[in-house]
């Protein structure tokens, strides 16, 4: 679903689109390296939005929650080329196999404006089990899963 221009596995995910402006990254000894074999340092800012709906405002400037077009000049501005996206679980998976689509169409619309701006994105897919709103489905055997507001 999302159009990835480096290794998932590494969790970094930009637009294809942005892949004239960010190269791939991959991980050897240890270091993160670009296409020719060079060590990659990243500055960033960490993003975490508890609370629905689970991503920075982009509409407008907001000190405490926006992602706005100035934010992103500011960070490139700044020197900062990576940013840690936090994304709870339960904002994907609602229910047990329910996956709410809007979410993940505006997650990419997210990523995919920090890949042109020239900002690599680190995914933290956040799992508070048993203490936000939902539990992972799976995760847990369904005996055990108490607690949880499916």
């Amino acid at each position: 679903m999302f159009r990835t221009g480096l290794l998932i596995q590494l969790g970094i995910i930009s637009s294809a689109l942005a892949l004239t402006q960010l190269d791939p990254i991959s991980i050897s000894s240890g270091s993160f390296r670009d296409p020719q074999n060079r060590d990659r340092f990243f500055h960033g800012v960490a993003i975490s939005i508890q609370t629905p709906p689970y991503l920075p405002t982009t509409d407008h400037f907001d000190p405490n929650s926006s992602l706005s077009s100035s934010d992103l000049t500011n960070l490139i501005e700044w020197g900062f080329n990576l940013v840690r996206l936090t994304i709870p679980w339960e904002s994907i998976e609602t229910a047990p196999n329910q996956y709410n689509l809007t979410q993940i169409q505006e997650i990419e619309a997210l990523l995919n404006r920090m890949g042109e701006a020239g900002i690599y994105t680190l995914i933290d897919t956040h799992m508070d089990l048993l203490e936000g709103s939902g539990c992972v489905a799976g995760v847990l055997v369904k005996s055990e899963m108490q607690g949880c507001n499916y």
